[in-house]
């Protein structure tokens, strides 16, 4: 009941963005909700997803995993502030059943055109929900995609620790290859990239695919 709960009050907190004071009056809320089916027993789940805009220039992206069990979800908060052309500040808020809330603190690079967009990312310094130092975790990542003829897009982000107990170690990715089947719907094949175990760098692939509703 408690882990249920839990769940109702992380999936409220998406909501209450929605409440926070955006950065003008023309700034927008977006976001999406995926059904994720994996091929995998007991590995698919649904995913919210908002970007928002903060007071001072501050953008904020928020996604929530919640499982076919019920009871577990995981959750992550990335809150990013450009200080010069394509280089800025990022906290993150990571959260989830089974661990205490984890806090970073790190920097941001992004590279964008018209078809291609980049961003490279590392957090040296975490601290738990206590406020005390967490060892062994030094995350960094990326997240490119690039627009494709036929209303196609393929994406893909992943993360590496770069201090793990035994070294640089694969945590999480995907793969995304997305149609458009309308302004608001698509579908696509977007294979998870999975740790692999304790010191791995190389993933391992698990194959899903993905229906997505996308709100503005």
């Amino acid at each position: 009941m408690k882990k249920i709960l839990k769940n109702l009050a992380v999936g409220a907190m998406a909501g209450a963005i929605s409440l926070l004071p955006m950065k003008n009056a023309n700034a927008q809320l977006s976001g999406s909700m995926e059904a994720i089916k994996s091929f995998k027993p007991k590995q698919s789940y649904v995913r919210p997803q908002l970007f928002y805009d903060l007071p001072a220039d501050i953008k904020g992206f928020t996604f929530l995993e919640f499982y076919q069990d019920g009871n577990s979800y995981f959750g992550r908060t990335n809150l990013t502030k450009e200080i010069t052309k394509g280089i800025g500040l990022r906290a993150e808020a990571i959260h989830g059943s089974g661990f205490p809330d984890n806090y970073g603190l790190g920097l941001d690079a992004t590279i964008s055109n018209e078809k291609v967009f980049a961003n490279l990312y590392l957090t040296p310094f975490f601290v738990n929900n206590k406020l005390k130092k967490i060892e062994n975790k030094v995350l960094s990542g990326y997240f490119a995609s690039m627009k494709l003829p036929f209303d196609l897009q393929l994406s893909s982000f992943g993360e590496w620790n770069l201090n793990g107990k035994d070294g640089v170690e694969w945590t999480y990715g995907e793969l995304n290859l997305e149609k458009k089947l309308n302004k608001n719907l698509s579908v696509s094949y977007n294979p998870a990239l999975k740790n692999k175990g304790v010191g791995k760098v190389i993933p391992r692939l698990e194959h899903r695919i993905t229906a997505k509703y996308t709100f503005k």
